[in-house]
């Protein structure tokens, strides 16, 4: 009994020392830096009768087969629906229109055997033609049904995704709207279309009525642009237009005109874009109206660019002098040197005529004159252009040098 006593005594002395050890480290402060959160989670039970065997989760997401119809008029209609921009839904509408009628297309073309010929090929030729121009119309047809008064009817060949060809188009055209540059450009391409047909058709050779007929082309195009454009967008686009012959010309470069110059010259050319024809047809006036747009159109350009630089004007478009200006700018010789060559010729060709008109030299007085002027040119011009550009020149346009009477 003294030993079940002792044990007993051991044991839970032993059980009392673990149970302060156990108490002592759960109440131990936290480690440096360590912090202890206490999170208070409040639930609330509720009943719920009939629950959903699963829930759908409804969101903004679009799928196509919300608009595509295989009818296009629907298709048309869900397109801007969804406030798709109209330039978009063009695109998207006459791509679909045309693969449409390109199979159609193919379905009409006849199978021709390879040894056909003669009239019978002939006839299936103008057949197929006749099918084919018949769906071509039903296309135009449908697509300004589908896509309203937005549409004038042309597909169009300039790629607006292709950044050559956009830039130049803005630079001909001027600032605008991409959709006002689109429909000018579809106005354009369809006249320009059919002004080529008319050419094909005559061959190029124009009587008074195909004349006249071009003419209503070229005014049909300025009508419906002028529906488009702004005034001041027109007249931007046809100062530009008149400036490109300048510019072909190099006549800004011969000029050193600025930009507001040369549009001002080409509105004072173009008429203020009022009797602008884009085909470059003949205008129905008579020479004394000719004379008299001509005469405005030089004192203009007079008043623009001043006596002086009028003068250069002047000279600027004659090829004669441009060719000298070339072949100053190949040598390196200043534009004086253009300039000095250009009078003296002038003055040569005025002295020549001169003589040509006097009744009181014969023919042998004559050509004594025309042999003393021929060495003094030579030496004149040779002198200013130098040996190596006066052999050039000759070679280019300065035969009259060498013979005075070609002037």
């Amino acid at each position: 009994m003294l030993r079940v006593l002792i044990l007993s005594i051991v044991l839970n002395f032993a059980l009392a020392c673990a149970a302060i050890k156990l108490l002592s480290k759960s109440a131990a402060p936290p480690a440096p830096g360590a912090s202890r959160v206490v999170v208070l989670l409040e639930t609330q039970s509720v009943a719920v009768s009939n629950p959903p065997a699963s829930l759908a989760w409804v969101t903004n997401q679009f799928h196509w087969r919300q608009v595509e119809s295989t009818n296009y008029e629907d298709y048309v209609s869900n397109l801007r629906a969804i406030g798709c921009p109209e330039k978009t839904l063009r695109d998207i509408v006459v791509a679909e229109v045309s693969r449409h009628y390109a199979a159609r297309q193919r379905d009409v073309r006849i199978e021709r055997p390879f040894w056909m010929g003669g009239r019978k090929l002939k006839a299936a030729e103008r057949a197929e033609a006749a099918q084919l121009k018949a769906l071509e119309k039903e296309q135009a047809a449908f697509l300004q049904r589908l896509l309203g008064s937005g549409w004038h009817g042309w597909q169009g060949t300039m790629r607006m995704d292709r950044f050559d060809e956009q830039a130049l188009a803005r630079f001909l055209m001027g600032p605008m709207e991409d959709e006002t540059l689109w429909r000018t450009l579809q106005i354009g391409e369809k006249y320009e279309g059919l002004k080529k047909a008319l050419d094909r058709r005559t061959g190029d050779i124009f009587t008074d009525a195909d004349e006249t007929e071009a003419r209503e082309l070229s005014a049909g195009m300025r009508r419906e642009m002028q529906t488009v454009l702004t005034p001041a967008q027109w007249e931007e686009m046809v100062a530009r237009i008149c400036a490109m012959d300048f510019l072909k010309g190099d006549v800004l470069e011969l000029l050193a005109v600025t930009p507001a110059e040369a549009r001002r010259i080409a509105l004072a050319r173009s008429g203020n874009g009022t009797t602008f024809d884009f085909f470059g047809n003949k205008r129905e006036e008579t020479p004394d109206e000719q004379e008299l747009r001509e005469r405005q159109f030089t004192n203009s350009v007079a008043q623009l660019l001043g006596e002086e630089r009028f003068g250069e004007f002047q000279r600027a478009q004659d090829y004669k002098y441009r060719e000298l200006f070339e072949l100053a700018q190949a040598n390196t010789l200043p534009k004086e040197t253009a300039v000095q060559v250009y009078d003296i010729r002038r003055l040569a060709a005025e002295e020549v005529g001169q003589i040509r008109a006097d009744a009181s030299l014969d023919e042998a007085a004559r050509r004594q004159k025309f042999d003393q002027m021929q060495g003094a040119l030579q030496r004149a011009v040779s002198g200013a252009l130098g040996t190596t550009a006066y052999q050039e020149y000759l070679k280019r346009d300065g035969a009259w040098t060498t013979n005075v009477t070609k002037l």
